[in-house]
């Protein structure tokens, strides 16, 4: 084996070696990401619950709304209607973390499991009908889906 040879090979194996540890970084750095979006996500459901565990009226509220929504007086209905876009605002930024990679599917299985749940509640389609287009046109789409599938209890 020549010198020449030996450079090439040796050139070879640096190259190998550095594609492994870029592979290896960016797969790290994908999980930190991943666990970032995660922790993100939950935090905003977090931000949005809060107010709702402590504030009896407002617990009552969302209940009146979901099972009397006749019951509700126009400032009520407005509450309701921004609590509920905070919810399904939750679902869209998990959706499209996923579709972009930024959340791992098994951890965002859940939440995506879960947007069918505001759905069946008595203002749901009634408010994702006004609302939808304030909503990422990929979600849209899905939550579309959703709907068309979804077999509410009675």
């Amino acid at each position: 084996m020549s010198g020449k040879d030996i450079r090439d090979s040796v050139g070879l194996l640096l190259v190998v070696a550095s594609m492994v540890f870029v592979g290896m970084e960016i797969r790290q750095n994908t999980t930190a990401i991943q666990t970032n979006t995660s922790q993100g996500v939950f935090t905003q459901y977090m931000d949005g619950a809060r107010p709702v565990m402590e504030n009896p009226e407002l617990a009552e509220l969302i209940v009146r709304a979901d099972t009397a929504p006749g019951s509700l007086s126009l400032a009520d209905s407005l509450r309701y209607n921004l609590y509920l876009g905070f919810e399904i605002n939750i679902y869209e930024s998990v959706y499209i973390n996923v579709a972009q990679g930024t959340m791992e599917s098994g951890v965002a299985s859940g939440w995506l499991r879960g947007m069918s749940r505001w759905v069946c509640r008595p203002g749901g389609e009634g408010f994702w009908r006004v609302y939808a287009e304030e909503y990422a046109p990929i979600f849209q789409t899905a939550m579309d889906s959703v709907i068309a599938n979804t077999d509410c209890p009675s």
